[in-house]
């Protein structure tokens, strides 16, 4: 996972985008639908790095994207779909900090996707935008009202009309973008540090939804943060929280009276805890998940009412490591669903995207070879 720590603003070391056009299924040999199935990811740089992002626009083209280590250095990280391996695409770097990271992507078309991320120290961060034109990566001007500024999730709703979100300092941080330039727009603060880390569309409309965690101090400490975009501004609405440290990671729009956030929190125990909420239109409410060790989800994607998938990790006691998690939520229950684990350590997903006009999926992660450094880790999905 992004392994974010239980302690408000430790930096981590990271959505959910809407992929616009139409495409058919993908196509995959007989026999390998009806399960998840791990994809090669090529090696790059010293064979070290993680994804967390991926966004599809069609069968035979889709993005992932993280970073990957070479030489001392954390560089950004894009791999693309062909329909029948992915490769690794050259993406820029600001090249003045030690780690540079993208953490969403939007695909709209061929010729057109944008990433978010940053390009971090110690005591600074910078936002970080490229935009992909259909021939190569181009580093993209970004605002920074603070010190430390980062981004994590971005949004399309046309090629024109665009959405990135994350923090600056103890404050959200929303970008707008025109499809040439980009804009900070003003967005609540409604707790003494706040942090947005998805982002998503209510199909068919231009409104919006963004999550992530707050701290209110004292007492209470950290709460779930969600807001929501009508047109005209940014609001923020009331939400549950549980446990200690609840966050939440990714969000998924079904239509305006029905979208779902989920993330994690700690119990009493201090183990991690899956946390899964849904709008119904009024309010907000926590929904009952099934109660899996250790889980944190850290992405969503909702194909209908009766079709939501949520990924991340659980902790296997067995061996004392992570391990994938996909949960699938039809209208009546949450049905736990197998998919590969290919190291006897550490295993996760970061991210789900879904191939346009059906109901396949990617999910992209991290797995960690007993001895070897993390790895990037990518799966997919036919029915």
């Amino acid at each position: 996972m992004r392994l974010r720590s239980a302690a408000l603003f430790v930096l981590p070391v990271v959505s959910l985008s809407l992929a616009l056009p139409p495409s058919t299924a993908p196509a995959f040999a007989a026999g390998t639908c009806g399960r998840w199935k791990m994809v090669k990811s090529p090696k790059v740089g010293n064979n070290y790095g993680k994804l967390f992002g991926v966004s599809a626009v069609s069968a035979s083209n889709a993005w992932t994207v993280g970073f990957f280590y070479k030489n001392g250095y954390f560089r950004t990280l894009a791999e693309h779909w062909n329909g029948t391996a992915w490769g690794v695409q050259t993406t820029p770097n600001i090249g003045t900090q030690d780690q540079e990271q993208l953490e969403a992507v939007a695909a709209i078309s061929r010729k057109n996707v944008w990433a978010v991320g940053y390009d971090s120290a110690f005591s600074s961060a910078s936002t970080v935008i490229v935009h992909w034109n259909g021939s190569h990566w181009k580093l993209v001007p970004s605002p920074n009202p603070g010190t430390r500024n980062y981004l994590y999730g971005i949004v399309a709703i046309s090629a024109t009309n665009l959405w990135a979100v994350g923090y600056s300092d103890h404050s959200t941080l929303i970008l707008h973008g025109n499809g040439r330039t980009w804009k900070i727009v003003t967005s609540p603060n409604p707790d003494m540090q706040n942090q947005l880390y998805a982002i998503a569309r209510v199909p068919g409309t231009t409104k919006l939804w963004a999550v992530g965690t707050g701290y209110q101090g004292g007492t209470i400490g950290d709460v779930t943060l969600i807001m929501r975009y009508s047109g005209g501004h940014w609001a923020s609405v009331p939400s549950k929280s549980q446990g200690t440290s609840p966050t939440l990671f990714g969000v998924a729009a079904i239509s305006s009276n029905n979208v779902w956030a989920v993330g994690r929190d700690f119990g009493s125990d201090s183990d991690r805890e899956a946390l899964v909420e849904r709008w119904n239109g009024t309010h907000w409410s926590i929904v009952a998940s099934p109660n899996i060790n250790g889980a944190q989800l850290e992405g969503i994607v909702a194909l209908s009412g009766r079709n939501i998938w949520m990924v991340g990790a659980y902790h296997d006691t067995t061996n004392d490591h992570d391990e994938t998690l996909v949960l699938h939520k039809t209208r009546t229950k949450f049905t736990r669903v197998n998919s590969p684990n290919p190291t006897a350590s550490d295993n996760y997903f970061n991210g789900i995207g879904r191939v346009p006009s059906s109901t396949s999926l990617w999910a992209v992660g991290t797995t960690e070879p007993v001895t070897a450094s993390s790895r990037p880790l990518i799966e997919s999905y036919c029915p």
